[in-house]
């Protein structure tokens, strides 16, 4: 069993801590405990206690601060299968997700992350927002690719905006495979803005939207 940040050794439930977000009413749901009548004091302290970087593989959990420098320490130690949970935040830096790791906000609205995110084959992005505003004579992106990959994005919305040169909320390439599901791709301004660069691979996007700078047109596929 993980230790967190915290120092202690206990497993996290993390569909009840999902669940049971009461803590500002006063009542909390703790692992192990159920809900427990708690002072304002007391529910303020365990709301800043969860309100963190959560890495599992399903079992044991590691909570690291909700920052950038917490969000490259869990990215760092991310194996395989492991889900990184986000709690409401706004991370500035860009991040590379490795392969076969979740990363999953706990709503689009509340969790935005402000740099480019690229995947790796497996990866998956799940109920958050990737808002970029630059003002670069180079193309912006909202989400690469690391590699050749199969990745998925679901409940996620992509905001690109570039004042002087390309725009693009996705960009697909090396031969890889996006799925899309409930996902918006949006790139309105720069000298050109495409939802999504498709280069040299495939978008499967399956419900939601996508808007460019062209109406019509709001992919572009080489």
């Amino acid at each position: 069993m993980s230790k967190n940040v915290f120092g202690e050794e206990q497993r996290l439930d993390l569909d009840r801590v999902n669940r049971d977000q009461t803590w500002l009413s006063g009542r909390a749901s703790l692992p192990g405990q159920g809900g427990i009548a708690l002072t304002q004091e007391q529910a303020d302290e365990r709301y800043w206690r969860y309100n963190c970087i959560i890495l599992t593989d399903g079992s044991d959990w590691t909570a690291y601060a909700n920052d950038n420098t917490g969000m490259a320490a869990a990215i760092a130690a991310a194996a395989s299968g492991d889900t990184l949970w986000l709690p409401p935040c706004s991370l500035t830096a860009s991040f590379t997700v490795p392969a076969s790791v979740t990363l999953h906000g706990i709503s689009a609205t509340d969790c935005v992350l402000t740099g480019q995110v690229t995947l790796s084959d497996g990866s998956a992005l799940e109920s958050l927002s990737i808002t970029r505003s630059e003002d670069d004579a180079g193309a912006v992106y909202g989400i690469a690719c690391a590699e050749a990959l199969t990745a998925s994005l679901r409940g996620i919305v992509v905001n690109v905006a570039n004042a002087t040169g390309p725009a693009y909320g996705i960009y697909v390439t090396d031969a890889s495979t996006f799925h899309a599901y409930e996902t918006e791709l949006l790139a309105t301004t720069g000298s050109v803005g495409y939802a999504a660069y498709v280069a040299n691979g495939t978008l499967n996007h399956y419900s939601g939207r996508a808007v460019g700078t062209t109406t019509l047109t709001p992919y572009w596929v080489t």
